[in-house]
């Protein structure tokens, strides 16, 4: 079955009241940013020209600065004066610049560590009465373009309009979803974020959305984006690469050669956690791209770890939650990061080798929440296979916790809301090679699916039975290929509410995925009379009855899913197929651009755009189009073949590129292992095309020889037939 619709995202919960019990520390202490080399200071010149002015500028202005997350600037001798005596007792007391980590030490990006003679410094300045000294010795302050901390970006995005953060209100977990605006697919070496209101935001991820789902959501609520955080529409991480700015946090363009795809028509979503002051507040945030020259030569792959099946006692002082797993293939560690709520106590992570030695990744003896950050290796930390990462995160649900924001404390589960609890530790892998970047990915989806079964579990237990946590349950059973089990809870889920359009869905694929295609057929039927407007009822009711052979039924269906929704991908793809199936070829090039505009990064889509062109006699098209799928996937022989073909053995002369035909061919047979006759033929018709008649002639029968165990006769045939050709000095 090709491009029957995915399984709809899971549901989740959405915000939920909050009493905020503790002020967030920006407000009520020096914020302090940036970090980088240690200055030199000499106490005995307690002066802002005599080092005061290097501390500060290498330590705190990334924040305290105009447009900074720091209540105030400091990048000036008058600015600084001010506040000299709060400088003093925060640095003397180690709560700025606010740097949780204790070990490893030496190892992070911009660690924000002062030096105990940094300390002094500063309090012998502010003991002095803030002396000026030799002002003209001070360093100038740096300079942000535009608030930004690495350069004017190549593309600034920006929330298409401003969300009103309402005064004293509860927390808000807020999406919202800025299109990317890019002529052609680009890859991503950075991205930065400015919050516009840092006063609000708490803490920040970025996702990516390249199905549409998430522009659904936001187009369905009346205010500027949608509800949630990270529980809805089609938005995940970038593969490989986690996005996210809390306050405090220095940009960082990461390892050289790390980067992501970005498509034009894909959505960048930005998960705001709002946290409303005494006053509204505008919030409208921008995020600066930053390009690489290309694809990474290693695919980065995140590993989660953590737990959902959390029940902390009201009173606990210490409880605990651990998780492991082991690496299947040798990684860099690129960075981490640790996430827990307002009971986190410790953080611990850390690795065991396979020669049992004990590697720490991340000690936090005293968490904070509201400064959570990422912690990005300077050197990635090599780590063999079989290596097993471990981390231990503990909670304080007492009343001498003075984060705790239950008074008097409570029993807390796991949730996404700040008076919810959680225990995560996204770890930035990049694998050896892509074939362990294959194996990790598939072994990290695995222990992610668990994961969230784990919750969704705790959920029923907690709560009893509920229509949309077992939707939820289905969806990660399909994901796991368990279709009995995600049949099960599809069910269950429409006992409780028969009207549910994405779980009758859902569940029609999954029986639909085990040939029940009558089953399926039904299915899809309700959910298309339940929702007439919902194209993915009409797409899969589409392909169910073409793969019962009721074709012209079919092709009713999609036209009916593009009715419901013009932007819907798939359908434009299945009525293209079906078009070139018939010859239809002005229409099959007309609906696979349809669905290449809202959907461009559809790799089968450009093979068979290129296919159509080809046929038509548009052999630029084509060739543009085939460059495009391989592009999507550099090591898929089916584009590069065609591509092959087209630049060898093309009518138009123009087109025709030997050399190159040569070269592609020749890396879809390495590709194939020398075990594709299609392949060698094409390599040897694009030796041929090169006037290598000898090697054609080699390669052909090289073909020939991997063709006749294989068959069928009329293949074999047709192979002979061209290596004759070729001894002939004939194409």
């Amino acid at each position: 079955m090709r491009s029957m619709s995915p399984l709809l995202p899971a549901a989740g919960p959405f915000r939920a009241p909050f009493r905020a019990a503790v002020g967030l520390a920006g407000a009520a202490w020096l914020v302090g940013c940036g970090g980088g080399e240690t200055a030199r200071t000499d106490v005995a010149v307690p002066t802002w020209g005599g080092g005061v002015a290097r501390v500060l500028h290498t330590n705190c202005v990334t924040c305290h600065r105009p447009g900074g997350a720091g209540p105030f600037p400091l990048l000036t001798y008058e600015q600084a004066r001010e506040h000299a005596d709060r400088i003093a007792r925060v640095t003397a007391a180690r709560a700025m610049p606010p740097w949780q980590p204790t070990r490893p030490v030496g190892v992070f990006v911009d660690e924000r560590r002062l030096s105990d003679p940094e300390i002094a410094l500063l309090g012998a300045w502010a003991r002095e009465g803030a002396p000026l000294g030799d002002g003209g010795a001070a360093p100038a302050p740096p300079v942000w373009s535009d608030g930004w901390q690495l350069g004017i970006p190549d593309v600034v995005l920006e929330m298409p309009t401003s969300f009103l953060v309402p005064a004293d209100t509860a927390e808000i977990f807020r999406n919202f979803v800025i299109p990317a605006t890019l002529d052609s697919a680009r890859w991503v070496r950075a991205v930065e974020f400015l919050p516009g209101s840092p006063r609000v935001v708490h803490h920040a991820t970025l996702a990516v959305d390249r199905t549409g789902g998430s522009r659904a959501l936001d187009a369905e609520d009346p205010a500027p984006g949608f509800d949630g955080m990270g529980v809805a529409g089609g938005a995940d991480h970038p593969e490989g690469v986690f996005i996210g700015w809390t306050p405090g946090r220095t940009a960082a363009a990461g390892p050289e050669g790390v980067s992501w795809r970005l498509e034009p028509g894909s959505d960048v979503v930005a998960r705001l956690h709002l946290r409303p002051i005494d006053e509204p507040v505008e919030v409208r945030a921008r995020v600066g791209i930053h390009f690489a020259s290309g694809p990474p030569p290693r695919p980065p792959v995140l590993v989660q770890l953590g737990r959902q099946a959390i029940r902390i006692p009201a009173g606990a002082a210490a409880y605990e939650v651990r998780d492991s797993l082991t690496l299947p293939v040798e990684v860099d560690v690129l960075s981490l990061y640790p996430h827990a709520h307002y009971l986190g106590d410790t953080i611990q992570a850390w690795a065991v080798t396979p020669a049992g030695e004990r590697v720490w990744l991340l000690e936090i003896p005293d968490w904070d929440f509201n400064w959570q950050d990422e912690y990005r290796f300077a050197e990635p930390l090599a780590l063999p296979a079989g290596t097993r990462l471990h981390m231990r995160y503990t909670y304080d649900n007492t009343a001498e916790n003075p984060h705790n924001p239950h008074e008097p404390p409570i029993r807390v589960t796991h949730g996404p809301r700040s008076v919810d609890e959680m225990a995560d530790l996204v770890v930035q892998t990049l694998p050896r090679s892509r074939v362990g970047a294959a194996e990790l990915e598939r072994v990290a989806a695995l222990k992610a699916a668990e994961t969230k079964l784990e919750g969704y579990r705790l959920a029923l237990e907690e709560s009893g039975p509920d229509a949309t946590t077992l939707y939820n349950v289905g969806i990660v059973e399909a994901s796991l290929g368990r279709g009995a089990e995600a049949e099960q809870a599809f069910r269950q889920a429409l006992a409780l509410r028969p009207r549910f359009v994405d779980a009758l869905i859902n569940l029609g694929i999954v029986l639909h995925q085990q040939g029940r295609l009558g089953e399926a057929l039904e299915l899809y039927g309700r959910a298309a009379r339940e929702a007439p407007a919902e194209p993915r009822a009409h797409h899969n009711l589409g392909v169910a009855l073409e793969d019962m052979g009721r074709r012209g039924e079919a092709e009713t269906s999609f036209r009916r899913a593009i009715a419901a929704d013009s932007t819907f991908a798939l359908s434009h793809k299945r009525l293209a197929e079906m078009l070139l199936a018939r010859d239809d070829l002005s229409g099959a090039v007309a609906s696979y651009r349809r669905s290449l505009a809202h959907g461009p990064g559809d790799f089968d889509a450009h093979l068979g755009l290129g296919t159509a062109l080809a046929r038509s006699g548009d052999g630029v098209g084509a060739v543009e189009s085939f460059r495009a799928a391989a592009a999507l996937a550099p090591d898929a022989p089916g584009p590069l073949l065609a591509l092959a073909e087209l630049l060898a053995a093309y009518p138009n002369a123009a087109v025709r590129q030997p050399a190159e035909a040569v070269r592609l061919a020749r890396r879809a047979v390495e590709l194939t292992r020398g075990s594709d006759p299609i392949a060698l033929l094409t390599l040897a018709v694009a030796h041929a095309s090169a006037g290598d008649f000898r090697q054609a002639v080699a390669t052909g029968e090289q073909a020939l020889a991997v063709a006749r165990p294989l068959g069928p006769a009329g293949l074999v045939e047709a192979i002979a037939a061209r290596v004759e050709g070729f001894r002939q000095g004939r194409m």
